[in-house]
């Protein structure tokens, strides 16, 4: 009886301890987390260490890594907005009879590009002689054939327009610039334009109207910019995007776009420093294309990962005294683990 009881107090004696063990089983952190953190997030402002990234040459060959240089660079800021391409007014001509009859001969197909005053299509009058009184018709400008509505032995009146000529050497392009971005633009400003069809060609035109009205549906107001077409690839109705220029500085602090990480509230960069690659807070202003101004953080001739950064974010570094132990050699303080005497999972 004595001894079922001494058993007994030891059991409950032992139930606290093994309580302790789960316990603290459940809260120690997973090996290899760290402080604030989940696995697969990258941590805040660097690697996954918090800290610099060093690579070998291999890991900067898997990243394809790519580092370019902190420039001084002038920069023309202004409002963008989309639009489409307008014929200029007084550009458009339409070509028309003088009399009843019928067309005998049309000489020109939509596309074909016309002389002032060369023959573009021929009609017979209605009047009965012999012979036939016909009438060539020629165009009133130099241009492009846009529209033909008739065919030859369709009949023709004086009210009806036959053909449609266009002179496309120079053409207009319609900014809706929003009136929350309007402050600053003015007639003779340049304009960058990238069309939707020609995505990797920028044009450059001059701000030549702007409506005195701005839209009841879209508060925006309507800036129209001239711009030279002598190959023709400017065509009407044609959409894309320009940008106005309303200022111009120069040597600016500025990074290409691709630099740049993080979130609105904290932008970083990979910094090349020696051998290693230090994030590094910056602050950032106004856009120019595929380049970003920098307020605070770099200066002229810093070199910054443009390529293979965002990777960058999840890497580990390991210690320097593991980095630069041996291969088959124990680093300074690194624990082994035993095998056990069963096998490699101590089993």
């Amino acid at each position: 009886m004595t001894q079922q009881l001494s058993w007994r107090f030891t059991i409950l004696a032992l139930i606290p301890a093994v309580m302790l063990t789960a316990l603290s089983l459940e809260i120690r952190a997973p090996a290899g987390a760290h402080e604030g953190e989940q696995h697969g997030t990258p941590a805040p402002g660097g690697g996954a260490s918090g800290g610099p990234v060093r690579l070998t040459e291999e890991g900067r060959r898997n990243l394809r890594l790519e580092v370019r240089e902190v420039e001084l660079r002038s920069l023309i800021a202004g409002p963008t907005a989309f639009g489409v391409m307008e014929p200029r007014p007084g550009s458009i001509a339409v070509v028309s009879s003088r009399i009843s009859g019928r067309a005998i001969r049309v000489l020109k197909l939509p596309g074909d590009r016309v002389r002032a005053g060369e023959t573009v299509l021929e009609v017979e009058s209605r009047v009965v002689a012999d012979p036939p009184i016909g009438v060539s018709i020629s165009s009133p400008i130099t241009g492009i054939v846009t529209e033909r509505a008739v065919e030859p032995g369709q009949p023709v009146e004086p009210d009806q327009s036959l053909l449609t000529v266009a002179d496309l050497s120079k053409v207009l392009f319609r900014l809706d610039v929003p009136e929350t971005d309007f402050a600053g633009v003015a007639v003779g400003q340049s304009v960058d334009l990238r069309l939707e069809a020609l995505p990797d060609v920028v044009f450059r035109g001059v701000v030549r109207r702007i409506a005195t009205t701005a839209s009841a549906e879209t508060r925006s107001i309507p800036v129209w910019a001239e711009f030279e077409n002598p190959g023709g690839s400017l065509r009407l109705q044609l959409r894309g995007q320009g940008r106005i220029a309303t200022s111009h500085d120069e040597n600016v602090i500025m990074v290409p776009r691709a630099a740049i990480l993080g979130d609105a509230a904290n932008r970083i960069v990979f910094l090349e420093s020696g051998a290693q690659f230090v994030p590094t807070p910056v602050i950032v202003g106004r856009i120019d294309g595929d380049w970003i101004e920098i307020h605070h953080g770099l200066i002229p001739g810093d070199r910054v990962v443009t390529r293979g950064n965002y990777a960058m974010q999840f890497i580990v570094t390991a210690p320097e005294s593991i980095m630069a132990a041996p291969i088959g050699t124990k680093p300074a303080g690194a624990k082994v683990k035993s095998a056990g005497k069963n096998g490699r999972f101590g089993c």
